[in-house]
């Protein structure tokens, strides 16, 4: 939640010799501020220190400065806000179980995974992945983030869980590869795979100090959980090289942005500002480094 851009904070900044008012990064304000609750639980001067653009922590620490409870404190804020930090600590669990599933048995399936179970993993309505339960994007970034509190949208939609099978032997094993995959994210609803559930409450102890039923009883933000594949293969991929001869004869990739803004002008004036407004945004030109960051960053 912390916007860490360089800013003058009038209110928290020493003023210097002549009475001019000094410039500090506003992280480095926040975390003196959050230094004081952390090492010396002094809320009140966590608050007083915290900067008035600092919304959600001033929010928390104003309700431990009236000595609420660590849960009625978290009720303090935005649902939105909660639930996402929620998602967050879900992600972060499964995570770290993914790395320590690939450190124990290797890149490749093995008795005690789970798959999904027959065609459960398409949902019958236009065959999204029910796995992350917001469809490709959230398997592909797997982080959180953020795109964090469609978990939680889902929920709310009671959308129901895919099923899934645990690989029994060996020949089930081979018979599928890694990227059928699944691991669950903690919840009430979902199963976890038999090697790795003591994984799950190592995890969750180390990592947050929770337990798996913690999860699976919050009241704050009811957690039923989903599926997320392990990995996920690329479809439909193209790519070309550019050499830096090339680079710099006009625009390689028109970005979203262009697109966008030659649709509105179509729609509003179609007056041909398409080829100027895709000129402005696209992707920039320069050598072939640069051409391919733009590349991998475009939707295809």
């Amino acid at each position: 939640t912390t916007d860490h851009s360089e800013v003058s904070n009038h209110a928290n900044a020493p003023s210097g010799k002549g009475g001019s008012t000094g410039y500090r990064p506003k992280k480095e304000l926040v975390s003196e501020a959050a230094q004081l609750y952390l090492l010396d639980g002094d809320a009140k001067a966590a608050l007083e220190a915290m900067p008035r653009s600092q919304h959600l922590e001033r929010c928390l620490l104003g309700a431990l400065v009236r000595q609420l409870p660590p849960a009625e404190a978290l009720k303090q804020l935005p649902h939105q806000a909660l639930s996402l930090y929620a998602h967050a600590a879900q992600s972060l669990v499964w995570n770290a179980v993914l790395s320590r599933r690939i450190s124990k048995f290797g890149p490749r399936p093995v008795v005690g995974d789970l798959v999904f179970a027959g065609d459960s993993t398409m949902s019958s309505a236009g065959g999204m992945p029910l796995a992350e339960d917001a469809g490709a994007d959230e398997a592909l970034i797997m982080d959180d983030d953020v795109a964090e509190g469609s978990d939680s949208e889902a929920q709310e939609c009671g959308r129901a869980l895919p099923s899934v099978r645990v690989l029994r032997t060996a020949e089930e094993a081979a018979a599928v590869q890694l990227s059928d995959v699944v691991l669950p994210l903690p919840g009430s609803d979902v199963e976890y795979p038999p090697a790795l559930r003591e994984v799950y409450e190592e995890v969750s102890k180390e990592m947050l100090g929770l337990s798996l039923s913690d999860f699976h009883g919050s009241t704050l933000v009811p957690l039923s959980g989903s599926y997320r594949l392990a990995v996920v293969k690329p479809a439909g991929l193209q790519w070309q090289a550019v050499a830096p001869n090339q680079a710099s004869k006009g625009t390689l990739l028109t970005s979203d942005v262009a697109r966008l803004l030659a649709e509105r002008s179509e729609q509003t004036d179609g007056s041909g500002k398409r080829g100027e407004e895709a000129s402005a945004h696209g992707a920039p030109s320069g050598d072939a480094a640069a051409s391919e960051q733009t590349a991998g960053s475009a939707k295809e």
